[in-house]
């Protein structure tokens, strides 16, 4: 907003100017002016006249790149995109939370690589004569280190280095009780409204960011270091070429700087924490401080999520690590034992970007809205060192499974049961493996509940807790369908089935924690991981092999959720032993995530789980409805993935209610 106020009073109009801006803090709850917005105490309404471009939802990296490239269809659907020509200066400020390589918006992701090319794109369509981009996020020399090309005619400020954090400042004791502002801008803003434009250059207006560079708090001296990348000769230009020709008096009587000495700074990704560390001391009101340290719990209980998110994560994958560095041992000693006749050549540490970039934007999509949860940027070197040990395409695909796998939740499983259970399957006829750290998890806002769609009913309530935590294994899982005589024995439930019987399984991929299942594409796409344990298809098909023979059933169906689950049984599923299985991806496909609850800040639900159980929970003709019926319903559903069918298809054409229950 200060930004605006400042290029607009040094002349540049309206027409000329784009802005985005999420439009919630005006009238936020916790905005004690309404409307009102200022930069520093005391300061002036900076919110003013601000124009609404780009608001909410529709600030967004695609967006914003659109925007800059001038995209037509952008601008036919009523938006303002910038409209520059080969005679044109270009000026872009962007502000957000940012980590190695990106930009965290409310809504996705910008990568470097997609910003830099963006840049070029102009550049070769003559967007622009010159063009200078001011970027202010932690990490944001990250955006143009050896990315941005020196011979495109664009010149980049960021207000960090690549490895480093930024800073907030100007923290209001008395009305907002918040931090106003961020170091750069500051520093920025105020020398842009103190100078003259047309005498002072980027270069000089760069070198007075840079001499504030250090600074004191609490005793101790911090530092953010302000960077210059691509063509350094537009430095030599004015600011008016880019930020107008006036001189600026609208606030120029009120931008003159503060002594940041006696100031109190927080990095940008601890701020929500001391703002509200700063509330509790400050207040003496029991109910407000109360209401402060809940927030603060609930943000510390979030952070403590992350860590085991990542942590968790991390020690799933040092499994394949570790093999493989037993098989780079192998062959180094034997490379070494054949040194003589031979020369090796050391290859360089690549840089991994295409694997890096899977894993952030899957755990943005899968696990949670990097946009919104700031602490998560501070993890993200974890992807950088994975991406170092795992350099091939395929090593990226085992990555970014394992991720999904480890993001996903229990729901679906519960939903499942509610629905048989509600259908007249009764609990002596149910058996559920589950690993069970959902509910009462510290970063589940209502523990003891789960959803499967957002604002929807507890589907926990209830569920038996046959087989959960370690007992979640391979191994109980086909003995529980094999009848294990010695799971029995120790008290455990198995399947008593027999030549009558019709049985119904339903297996899905819960993610880190729960009744895991994905496969592997260099591993001929026929593994199934559990929470410990690997189920290998030829084991499942020859337990259902087995369970035919033993007459453990009439008829089996078998639903199988996992990315690229039609691996598990195409070309092994026998078609006359009476199974019938429908997966919800073909053998090389990923499957895919909906249903995001804005509350939980995490998707619910899975594509597959989702129809099939809405199917039959909505459906008043299950009676009639036969399994192919729902096969087809399955399939014109989901979306970028594929539902397959294998086995004995005849049995598709029994009514769901042979299997599911037969009640309304």
């Amino acid at each position: 907003y200060h930004a605006y106020q400042v290029i607009k009073a040094q002349g540049i109009p309206d027409e000329n100017i784009i802005v985005f801006h999420y439009d919630d803090l005006p009238t936020s709850k916790q905005n004690p002016t309404p409307g009102i917005v200022v930069n520093k105490p005391e300061g002036p309404d900076v919110y003013h006249g601000v124009p609404k471009h780009f608001t909410g939802k529709d600030v967004t990296p695609e967006n914003f790149l659109a925007v800059l490239k001038g995209n037509e269809t952008l601008e036919k659907s009523g938006k303002k995109v910038v409209k520059s020509g080969p005679n044109d200066h270009v000026f872009v400020y962007l502000m957000d939370h940012g980590g190695h390589q990106i930009v965290a918006f409310p809504n996705g992701i910008l990568h470097a690589q997609d910003l830099n090319n963006a840049l070029i794109d102009m550049h070769k369509n003559n967007r622009f004569s010159k063009l200078v981009f001011y970027l202010e996020a932690c990490e944001s020399g990250s955006m143009f280190d050896k990315l941005l090309p020196t011979d495109i005619n664009v010149y980049a400020i960021t207000a960090t280095k690549p490895d480093e954090l930024g800073w907030f400042c100007y923290h209001d004791a008395k009305v907002y009780k918040t931090y106003l502002a961020t170091f750069f801008a500051v520093n920025w803003l105020v020398d842009s409204e103190s100078h003259d434009p047309k005498v002072e250059s980027l270069e000089q207006q760069y070198e007075y960011i840079k001499a504030k560079n250090n600074f004191t708090m609490d005793g101790q001296v911090h530092t953010q270091h302000a960077q210059q990348y691509g063509d350094l000769s537009i430095a030599n230009l004015h600011l008016s070429e880019f930020l107008g020709t006036k001189t600026s008096s609208r606030m120029h009587m009120n931008s003159l700087p503060l002594d940041m000495n006696g100031q109190e700074f927080v990095s940008f990704r601890d701020v929500a924490i001391r703002v509200l560390e700063k509330n509790i001391e400050s207040t003496d009101n029991i109910s407000l401080k109360l209401g402060y340290t809940q927030e603060l719990e609930r943000i510390l209980n979030g952070r403590q999520y992350v860590n085991k998110l990542f942590a968790d994560y991390v020690n799933k994958l040092e499994r394949i690590l570790n093999g493989r560095q037993y098989v780079n041992k192998l062959f180094a000693d034997y490379v070494n034992s054949i040194q003589h006749l031979l020369k090796v050549e050391t290859h360089a540490k690549p840089t991994n970007g295409p694997c890096y970039r899977k894993l952030v934007d899957t755990f943005h999509t899968e696990c949670l809205n990097v946009g919104q949860n700031p602490y998560v940027l501070s993890k993200l070197q974890t992807f950088v060192n994975i991406c170092e040990q795992m350099r091939d395409s395929s090593d990226a695909d085992i990555a970014v499974n394992r991720l999904i796998q480890h993001c996903d939740r229990n729901a679906s499983v519960y939903h499942a049961y509610q629905v048989v259970h509600s259908r007249g399957i009764p609990d002596d006829h149910i058996i559920a493996m589950y690993y069970n750290d959902i509910p009462f998890h510290t970063s589940n806002p209502t523990p003891g509940v789960v959803v499967h769609t957002p604002n929807g009913s507890n589907v926990y309530t209830g569920v038996p807790n046959d087989y959960i935590g370690d007992h979640v294994t391979p191994e109980n899982f086909l003995g529980v369908l094999k009848g294990d005589k010695i799971l029995q024995r120790n008290g455990r439930r198995v399947l008593n089935s027999g030549p009558n019987d019709h049985v119904f399984v339903y297996l899905m991929d819960h993610g880190g924690k729960g009744l895991k299942t994905f496969e592997q594409r260099h591993l001929m796409h026929i593994r199934v991981f559990f929470p410990t344990g690997v189920l290998q298809a030829k084991d499942l098909n020859n337990a259902l092999i087995d369970m035919h023979k033993s007459k453990k059933f009439s008829k089996l169906v078998f639903y199988l959720e996992a990315c690229e689950s039609g691996s598990m049984f195409d070309k092994l599923l026998p078609n006359n032993i009476n199974v019938y299985a429908v997966t919800a991806t073909k053998r090389n496909e990923l499957g895919w995530f909906c249903c995001y609850d804005y509350h939980r800040k995490i998707y619910v639900a899975t594509d597959f789980s989702y129809n099939w159980l809405m199917n039959t929970e909505h459906d008043n003709n299950s009676r009639i409805e036969t399994l192919q019926d729902q096969f087809d319903f399955i399939q014109n559903s989901t979306r970028n993935q594929h539902a397959q069918q294998f086995g004995d298809l005849s049995i598709a054409k029994l009514p769901v209610s042979q299997f599911l229950g037969s009640k309304i």
